[in-house]
């Protein structure tokens, strides 16, 4: 009777922890290195974890990510994106990591995005940095990820904080 009973409660935390693994995969996504060239349609709106790095993604557009409200951490580091207009992520008001790094990023247009606390545009193909006032309007950013080898001039504009 009493390994019945051990068995049961084995085979509970077992289930219990099954389940548990399960949720959290719903909200963190590993995408990474599948030679994706477009960010996966099929993402949970419950999403606040996507990597989706190391893939072949030339370009990011509000559509892609819009459903994706709870989004916190997006890395999108080593693919292939050459433009990227940073409003594509007005409506995921709670992204506070977006790694950028590692793509061919020449230009991007500003947009304040308000929660972000880290930002890194690191190793893009920028002739200048890519410095513009609305970075003086994220007063929660602590970490903006510039290294480049390919600086020809510098463009910096002051930024408050």
């Amino acid at each position: 009777m009493t390994s019945i009973f051990h068995f049961a409660i084995i085979f509970m935390l077992i289930l219990q922890i099954r389940i548990q693994l399960s949720e959290e995969s719903e909200f963190l996504v590993d995408r990474s290195k599948n030679g994706l060239t477009h960010v996966p349609k099929d993402l949970s709106q419950k999403t606040t974890v996507l990597n989706i790095s190391q893939n072949y993604i030339s370009e990011l557009w509000t559509s892609d990510i819009l459903s994706l409200s709870k989004l916190k951490i997006l890395i999108i580091s080593h693919n292939r994106i050459r433009y990227l207009d940073i409003s594509v992520f007005k409506f995921n008001q709670e992204l506070e990591y977006l790694d950028l790094s590692h793509n061919k990023l020449a230009k991007i247009s500003c947009h304040p995005t308000v929660n972000l606390k880290h930002l890194d545009l690191s190793f893009n193909a920028f002739d200048a940095l890519p410095i513009c006032k609305e970075f003086g309007n994220m007063s929660q950013l602590k970490f903006l990820g510039l290294s480049t080898t390919h600086l020809e001039k510098s463009s910096v504009l002051p930024i408050a904080h």
